[in-house]
């Protein structure tokens, strides 16, 4: 279990008030799970990080006024200073961090009163997400999204469409191949067990060799030079996937993805909590990835219908994009294509692949319709609160997430 120590896991200063009624269900058992799973030395952390909370949280509230203040202060007119003011209030009396104030745009005093219904990273992927897993699941599935090879194989027995596997490296060997030869298109490589776009690479085929950066290979000289770099973790071969012509001119060459999250609703059926595209926003990212310093744009659910897209709000630089900052091709607006089919096969997937009652789905958008490219049992809820600019504590994903924690019998307990 990962533990957050900053901020702590203490009960927040601020009284709830019944619209909180579901983030403090939600903060109650991420409060119970830290304290009664910790190890003696991870307690004695978190009784440090208790102790030093306030000093961290100036420390970092100074840090990032200084760095991201003046953005704030020409769009607001709100001085440095008061924005320290308020990243201290905050901290103090809701455990809210620094980073947060920015990344949620608490300086807005409409978003500042609905500072409590944002729920934060530590209280989903290190409380409400560990505890909602299976009490009795297959030990070879107890991260069934982790391992990318096995979990495109289950899509695809499932009839799932997903991203084909080519051939799979690990410790300097070719330890499968399902194409031999491999087909003359462009590749991709990634870790079968990386995150956030870590190791991802492009090779461009052109006239029977592979190019990627400085290196040019055949088909034996990549296979050998993948095999060798799987030294450093396992490596995943795969046919490089190509948007749907409408979203060319707003991904930088790069796959855009779109991040859906659907969680099961009281009876136990899928459904959509919300989904954003993501968009690489530099002409040599080989991945769209969020936290890698991508941007993402809301996906209105009943339309598919884009807003204007930003990145995770922690840059002097930040700011809400119409249109793409590269290529200037429209994204507010846009509709997207495929959107009902998105739709229908990530609550299929969820179906078929569950045992989590909280999915992020990974799918992109060909030309001929959606695939899916990847699946977390642990999603990141930052980048829909960010980008939707609405905090999901108070909503339908607090809702559900609290009546599972509270009435789910096939799910742990702190």
């Amino acid at each position: 279990m990962q533990i957050w120590f900053y901020p702590p896991p203490l009960k927040r200063r601020a009284p709830a008030g019944p619209e909180l009624a579901y983030a403090e269900v939600i903060r109650d058992n991420y409060r119970q799970v830290v304290w009664r799973r910790a190890e003696w030395h991870q307690r004695l952390g978190l009784w440090l990080a208790a102790a030093t909370w306030p000093a961290w949280a100036l420390v970092e509230s100074a840090r990032l006024s200084l760095k991201l203040g003046g953005r704030v202060a020409r769009a607001t007119g709100k001085s440095r200073l008061a924005q320290f003011g308020e990243q201290l209030r905050l901290a103090r009396r809701h455990l809210i961090p620094p980073s947060a104030y920015y990344m949620f745009e608490l300086y807005l005093d409409d978003h500042r009163r609905r500072a409590d219904e944002y729920l934060l990273r530590a209280e989903t992927k290190g409380g409400a997400f560990f505890l909602l897993r299976p009490r009795d699941f297959d030990p070879s599935r107890r991260n069934p999204f982790r391992n990318k090879v096995a979990f495109t194989a289950e899509c695809i027995a499932a009839g799932l469409r997903a991203a084909p596997v080519l051939a799979r490296f690990e410790k300097g060997k070719v330890k499968a191949r399902e194409a031999d030869p491999l087909p003359p298109i462009d590749l991709f490589v990634k870790l079968i067990e990386g995150k956030g776009g870590r190791g991802a690479e492009c090779w461009r085929y052109e006239n029977g060799h592979w190019h990627c950066g400085r290196h040019s290979f055949d088909e034996a000289g990549l296979m050998t030079h993948l095999a060798d770099h799987s030294h450093v973790g396992a490596l995943l071969l795969q046919p490089r996937l190509v948007n749907h012509p409408d979203l060319a001119d707003i991904n930088l060459g790069a796959l855009s993805t779109f991040r859906v999250v659907t969680a099961l609703d009281e009876q136990e059926r899928p459904e959509l909590i919300g989904a954003v595209l993501r968009m690489p926003s530099r002409p040599d990212s080989a991945v769209d990835n969020f936290h890698a310093g991508g941007i993402a744009a809301p996906v209105d659910s009943a339309t598919g219908r884009l807003g204007a897209a930003s990145d995770m709000g922690l840059k002097a630089s930040t700011r809400w994009h119409e249109a793409h900052p590269v290529t200037g091709g429209r994204i507010a607006g846009r509709i997207v294509p495929f959107w009902p089919e998105v739709m229908a096969l990530v609550a299929e997937a969820h179906l078929k692949l569950g045992e989590r009652v909280v999915i992020g789905w990974d799918v992109a958008v060909l030309e001929d319709g959606p695939a899916i490219v990847e699946a977390n049992g642990l999603p990141d809820q930052d980048i829909l609160q960010r980008i939707h600019k609405l905090p999901l504590g108070a909503a339908r994903l607090g809702q559900l997430l609290a009546h599972h924690l509270t009435h789910g019998t096939r799910w742990r307990k702190p």
